[in-house]
């Protein structure tokens, strides 16, 4: 019987910083040990608790991509609070308050504050109905690009070179001359 024994060497986070080759190799197989995991979910729940009080309730991120700048956000509303917070008129949040709270019956019949909305008029019902869904739309518009920018920017910043290095030596990572961990 023979014995054979291979010698390994094996190189820390000191070595990295000396070895520009092997630094390399390193960063090209941990490019995402930061973002292996769901690393969005803490970002997404500060976004959900900002927006909670301005009327956007339940918020829940389906998927994103950062690269092409997609995102899908689902909420639910508080629409008297959506309403309050809007840039209509108190008159114009006073009718769509009552039209919503009583889901949108009898609007050709009702009267608010001595204004008859009959069937005549319905189009300005229907006007101020688009105009708040139309400033809901950019609202919500916004809000999920300001929410793309940051994951972004986060993203951006666990996957640089600085990120990387500075997660490998706090954890005392080791590794092989093929850059891999050992």
């Amino acid at each position: 019987m023979r014995t054979v024994t291979k010698q390994i060497n094996i190189y820390d986070y000191n070595d990295l910083l000396a070895n520009k080759e092997l630094k390399k190799r390193v960063l090209e197989n941990l490019c995402d040990i930061n973002i292996d995991y769901n690393w969005w979910n803490d970002i997404f729940e500060c976004w959900a608790d900002t927006l909670a009080p301005k009327g956007f309730k339940n918020c829940m991120l389906t998927e994103f991509d950062v690269y092409r700048r997609t995102i899908d956000v689902r909420f639910d509303f508080d629409l008297s609070i959506l309403i309050e917070n809007s840039k209509l008129t108190l008159k114009e949040k006073k009718i769509l308050n009552y039209l919503y709270e009583n889901d949108l019956y009898d609007i050709y019949n009702s009267n608010f504050d001595g204004i008859d909305y009959t069937r005549d008029n319905h189009s300005c019902i229907r006007s101020l109905i688009y105009k708040f869904e139309s400033e809901l739309k950019e609202r919500i518009d916004d809000i999920n690009l300001s929410i793309l920018d940051k994951l972004r920017e986060e993203y951006d910043a666990r996957t640089s070179e600085e990120w990387i290095l500075e997660t490998i030596q706090i954890n005392g990572y080791e590794f092989l001359e093929d850059g891999t961990i050992a």
